[in-house]
Formats: structure tokens, sequence, C-alpha cells
């Protein structure tokens, strides 16, 4: 399992790095569940390398809903997700408030 160690200190990357892991040794199907949005934005970027049955479940306590990735990425596109980290570092990533006096409601606005 050494291929897959990381040195970040949060687990955003580390959740990523093991379903493409998974992915690439054959799983056809993978939910992932986080209420963050910053791993969400990381796994629309990486969708081309997860298997095409990836689902994001996010939500607090009883409330939860699944997101299909695949959607959300053909709508935006390859460049698009391929900038959403960028941007998302902009508008409203943990430490930040929002960019040009717009915030984020990424979930909203792709359904």
């Amino acid at each position: 399992m050494n291929h897959l160690r990381s040195n970040h200190e949060e687990t955003d990357i580390k959740i990523v790095l093991h379903d493409l892991d998974a992915s690439a040794s054959g799983a056809t199907i993978i939910h992932v569940q986080s209420p963050d949005t910053d791993v969400l934005v990381l796994f629309i970027r990486q969708y081309p390398e997860l298997c095409k049955d990836t689902t994001f479940v996010t939500g607090v306590g009883q409330n939860h809903r699944s997101i299909k990735l695949g959607l959300i990425y053909e709508a935006l596109g390859l460049q698009k997700a391929a900038a959403l980290p960028a941007f998302h570092a902009l508008t409203g990533a943990d430490v930040t408030g929002n960019f040009s006096g717009k915030g984020k409601n990424l979930l909203e606005s792709v359904q």
C-alpha cells in the first residue's frame, strides 16, 4: 500500500487517492460520502480517472443526497472541470469568503 502514501494534512486528497486506486484496481461503483465541497470539487476534477458510476453523497444527520459525478462533469466539460479547483479556491474554499460578492453554491447550481 506504499503507493497510497501521502503527506497531506487534510484527508480530502487522501480520499481521492484511495478512490483513484480502487478505480484502477477494477472498482465499478464508488460512493464518496462527505459534507465538504472541497472533496466534491476534487472528485469532479478527477472524474475521468474514476469509475463511471461514482456518486457523491453529501449532507449531515438524516439529510443526505446522492449526486452522480458524471452528470456534473458532462455539464461542465473537460476545461471547466479542470479549472474548477483553482476557481473554487478563489470563490469559497474553507479559508476564503467570496469573489466579487459571489459565494459558492455549487451543489444547487449544477442540478
